[in-house]
Order: C-alpha cells, then sequence, then structure tokens
C-alpha cells in the first residue's frame, strides 16, 4: 500500500466512527422527563411500603440458655429419669409461662442433620442457679426431633435451649427509642 491508500483509509474510518454525534450526546445530556418525575415517586413509594411491611410483620421471641442433660434427683434414687436444666438470665426468667416452646439443638447431634428438639415449658421447677435462674423440664417421653429422627438422652449432654416467649414487631418505636438512646 502506498501512502495515498493510507491517508485515504485514515480518511474514511474517521469519518465513519465520530465519538462526539450532537445527536447522542443530545439524547445522553437529557434524562427523559418521566423518569425524573415518576421515578422518583415511585422510588418513595417502594420505600414506604417496606416501612408499613416492617411495621406490621411480627417474629418470634425468644429467650436463649444452655442447657444441659441430668439425672432427676428424686426420693427414691431408683427413677430413671432425666431433666433439662436450661440455665436462663434472672430478667428473661420473669418472660417464662407455662406452655411456652422450647427448642433445643443439642451440640452433639448436630441441628442441621438430626432437627432440634421441641418441648413445654413447665414452671413447676424454676430454681436459682450458678448466674441466674434454672428451668428444670423432665424428659418422660423419647426424644424424637422435629426431622422425625430418635435420638438417645445422654446425661452430660448440652446445648442452647431457644425459648418462644411472645411475639414482637420487626420495627417498633420502642426499639427506634432504644437505639436513639
Amino acid at each position: 500500500m502506498t501512502q495515498t491508500d493510507n491517508s485515504n483509509a485514515d480518511s474514511v474510518l474517521g469519518q465513519s466512527f465520530e465519538l462526539h454525534d450532537d445527536s447522542v450526546q443530545d439524547i445522553l445530556s437529557r434524562p427523559p422527563r418521566s423518569i425524573v418525575r415518576y421515578g422518583t415517586g415511585i422510588l418513595f413509594c417502594i420505600i414506604l411500603l417496606l416501612y408499613a411491611c416492617f411495621c406490621f410483620l411480627s417474629v418470634p421471641d425468644v429467650v436463649s440458655g444452655e442447657v444441659e442433660i441430668m439425672r432427676y434427683d428424686t426420693a427414691d434414687k431408683q427413677s430413671d429419669s432425666l431433666v433439662a436444666i436450661i440455665h436462663i438470665d434472672e430478667y428473661d426468667m420473669s418472660k417464662i409461662k407455662a406452655g411456652q416452646e422450647i427448642k433445643i439443638r443439642f451440640n452433639r447431634y448436630p441441628s442441621p442433620e438430626f432437627g432440634y428438639l421441641t418441648l413445654v415449658a413447665d414452671r413447676q421447677a424454676v430454681a436459682e442457679g450458678r448466674s441466674g435462674s434454672e428451668l428444670r423440664i423432665r424428659l418422660d417421653s423419647p426424644m424424637i426431633t422435629d426431622r422425625n429422627v430418635e435420638l438417645k438422652y445422654v446425661e452430660g449432654m448440652r446445648g442452647i435451649a431457644d425459648i418462644v416467649v411472645g411475639q414482637r414487631r420487626l420495627l417498633s418505636l420502642d426499639v427506634l427509642r432504644q437505639r436513639g438512646k
């Protein structure tokens, strides 16, 4: 190719690829008015709708504590029954009532594989413990998890107990007041 052929090719390429076309710059510099006008209104409505959902949706209010399986002390000493001792903070003990659901995850049996044990709270045996109070629940029935797996109770088993004490809203004024302090 000669020198004149190269200059002709550059001029053809330069004409076909304009980087600053006025019509493209005009479109990009002015967003459509409908997007500006309605977009902010729609965005505001979505945020308001999410806020309203968070105000009305509720989640379980849970009290957690460490649990340990121990032999049940009776007068005849021949009983084979075990008891689950749940160590709970004194402040949270006032929230617990008879009939509340307790979900226990044992360290020995991982909950993703075996599931969790569901019991019902019984306020008959509440005692002062190490740091706080102890809730004692007799384990007379076999241990069948939520995944329908029967497991054996072993004295000394440990885990975490979650006691469902009520419902609370995802977003409430009390939560906002506490965060402001």
